[in-house]
Formats: C-alpha cells, sequence, structure tokens
C-alpha cells in the first residue's frame, strides 16, 4: 500500500512518518495572558485552528519562552507571539521594545483592555503587526495570526494545510 494512502486514511502524522511520510510543521503560537480562562479559550482556538500552542501568564516568562525559542534550537520555534498589553512582568510594549532590542523579528500581535489611540500608535511604530481591543473575535484574531504568518511561514508551506 501506498505510504500516502496511509496518512490520507486517518493515521496520524506520527504513524505516517514511520512510512516515509513527513509532515509539515504546524506554525507555533506563543500566548501571553493573565487571564487564566481567556488564555485557554484562545490557546484552545488556536489548535482547532491547526496552530501548535505554548502559552504564558506573564511578560517575564514571555520573553524567557521567546527567548528559549530564538537562542535554544532544542525549542520549538515561536512562529508568532499574541500577547496581552497590561500583565505582570513586562508588558506587551515592554516586550516589544525588548524584542526590538534583540532584534528578534518575530511576528507579534498585541490585544488589550485598555486600548487608545496612543498605544495603538505606538506598538505599530515599534513593529506590532496589530493591536486588538478587547473584546474582539477570536476568528478575526486567528485570521490575523495567518495574515501575519503569510509573509514568513505561509510562503514556506501551504497555507491550505492549516485552514479549517
Amino acid at each position: 500500500m501506498d505510504p500516502r494512502m496511509l496518512l490520507k486514511t486517518g493515521f496520524s502524522p506520527e504513524e505516517g512518518a514511520r512510512f516515509g511520510q513527513a509532515s509539515p510543521r504546524r506554525p507555533h503560537v506563543l500566548i501571553a495572558e493573565d487571564d487564566d480562562e481567556f488564555r485557554r479559550l484562545l490557546a484552545s482556538s488556536f489548535e482547532e485552528a491547526g496552530f501548535a500552542v505554548s502559552d504564558c501568564p506573564d511578560g517575564s516568562r514571555l520573553f524567557t519562552k521567546t527567548a528559549g525559542s530564538v537562542l535554544d534550537r532544542t525549542k520549538p520555534k515561536v512562529d508568532l507571539i499574541v500577547s496581552d498589553i497590561r500583565m505582570p512582568g513586562y508588558t506587551g510594549i515592554e516586550f516589544l521594545t525588548r524584542l526590538n532590542d534583540f532584534q528578534w523579528r518575530i511576528p507579534i500581535i498585541l490585544i488589550t483592555a485598555f486600548g487608545d489611540s496612543e498605544t495603538h500608535a505606538r506598538a505599530l511604530e515599534m513593529g506590532a503587526f496589530a493591536i486588538l481591543d478587547k473584546p474582539f473575535e477570536i476568528d478575526g484574531l486567528v485570521r490575523l495570526a495567518r495574515q501575519a504568518l503569510g509573509g514568513s511561514y505561509f510562503n514556506r508551506h501551504s497555507e491550505e494545510e492549516f485552514k479549517e
């Protein structure tokens, strides 16, 4: 039997890999949000949309996980960051400043319940892909995430592989 048929008949990518079929790496989003319930909701939504997800509850751990992704090749590479602006440790804006200081080029979407035009303008000037005010539609956030990855991730992989 052709191994490609196994993948089409319900075998997992790991099982298919045993037959010489490599599966594409899913885009990895790192979510930083101090509200546990909302963070879980975002993580679940991104997983359902085909993303690999990791998360953290504050800016300090966001920085640590991002640094690990960039500097340690044994850790999963982060392709996109979704971060709240107001949270313990570093704020989303402070984190964006650190990204720029280290010249780490990872797309970031900021979310906030306290957005004003000055904060929006500053975040975009600093290189945020987008900033969304809460409440927002999660499907819209997922679409924005795909757009943010369009120039980097989806050029290497077929976007069709990750659609719902």
